[in-house]
């Protein structure tokens, strides 16, 4: 059994996406100022805390018809 989610942001450049999903200054590290992927990722471990579960994380960005991994820094070449 197993459970799969997407989170999937979606609009003009300087739409507010990168706030949306990510949060506002990261260097306060304030909680209020979090988008949704800090605070989704938070309640999730929070619930599997106590048990052991595997879990596969992905963060991609699509840009001009190119995928990004952006948890590799190595997609990002020129």
């Amino acid at each position: 059994m197993g459970l799969n989610g997407t989170i999937f942001a979606y609009g003009q450049t300087g739409a507010g996406k990168t706030y949306s999903i990510i949060g506002g200054d990261q260097v306060q590290k304030s909680a209020v100022k979090n988008g949704i992927l800090p605070r989704t990722l938070e309640y999730v471990f929070s619930k599997f805390e106590q048990d052991k579960m595997h879990v596969s994380v992905s963060f991609f960005e699509i840009y001009n018809e190119k995928i990004y991994d952006l948890l590799n820094a190595q997609s990002r070449k020129p």
